[in-house]
């Protein structure tokens, strides 16, 4: 199969691509879901987990409202999408009230458009099922915050943002929202 196909109604048109041609849905991936349809399957990024030869650059760490996920070294766009998906597939998703990105060991974060507009889309996915959270990124280095303020330019991120440093900024911060001790129902 060299390219993919797109179809409408059964001609070739340019409205979707069918998920199935592209990974194993099974693991829960929205990739399939924004790729272009002149897009190839060989050029897409691969579903589910890195190879155990090149391990995740994060670590994810519940706390009773959010989560606490500190990120090192180089960090791509894909790395960033596994987080997220990670995150929202575990239960406590739907209660909890913040997350806290802690770059302050990665090195480099320079995803692309591309790579950045799928982020925001599996992010747009997770706010239906909890559109009440927090997200501080704590960043201490110009090139990482620079590919973070291009991802929040974006304007189509669900969630409230705020780039901080230190951590205890970051924490500050969640705790002077009073967004942690609300409660909304889900109508």
């Amino acid at each position: 199969m060299g390219g993919l196909e797109s179809r409408r109604g059964g001609a070739t048109g340019k409205l979707e691509v069918w998920i199935s041609e592209i990974c194993d849905y099974s693991g829960g991936s929205l990739v399939g879901l924004m790729l272009s349809p002149e897009a190839t399957v060989d050029s897409q990024p691969r579903c589910g987990v890195r190879q155990p030869e090149f391990p995740v650059p994060y670590q994810v760490r519940w706390e009773p409202h959010g989560v606490y996920s500190r990120y090192y070294g180089n960090v791509t766009g894909d790395d960033m999408r596994r987080h997220i998906e990670e995150v929202c597939k575990d239960d406590r998703f739907e209660q909890h009230r913040y997350n806290i990105l802690d770059f302050s060991e990665a090195t480099d974060f320079n995803p692309g458009e591309r790579e950045l507009l799928i982020n925001s889309g599996v992010l747009i996915g997770a706010a239906f099922t909890n559109h009440q959270v927090l997200v501080a990124a704590v960043v201490t280095r110009d090139n990482v915050r620079a590919a973070l303020e291009r991802f929040h330019s974006l304007g189509v991120s669900p969630y409230e943002a705020k780039i901080l440093s230190p951590v205890a900024d970051a924490r500050k911060w969640i705790e002077e929202s009073g967004f942690v001790s609300r409660r909304y129902s889900v109508m």
